[in-house]
């Protein structure tokens, strides 16, 4: 039983080393809605502003756009909606 936990556990971290990173467009609507980057910005400012969103966050810090860091903008977005929604 043991064997099979961890190697469930082993692969679902191991799904982060292998998934391509983030669509870089879609990263840089959400971070734009957060406001964490121009609408303008040069595809560099992606990379800065991804890593103080990461860094805020408490994710590791590597400007890489991974499951989790998505899943974390995605949440922020949805929070930031939900916000305005109710007009806060």
């Amino acid at each position: 039983m043991w064997s099979v936990t961890s190697g469930v556990l082993g692969a679902l971290f191991a799904a982060e080393l292998v998934l391509p990173e983030a669509d870089p467009d879609e990263v840089r609507s959400l971070l734009v809605e957060l406001g964490r980057l121009d609408a303008s910005a040069l595809p560099a400012e992606r990379t800065v502003a991804l890593e103080a969103f990461q860094a805020d966050k408490g994710l590791p810090v590597n400007g890489v756009a991974d499951g989790r860091t998505v899943s974390g903008l995605m949440r922020s977005v949805s929070e930031v909606r939900e916000l305005r929604e109710l007009g806060l």
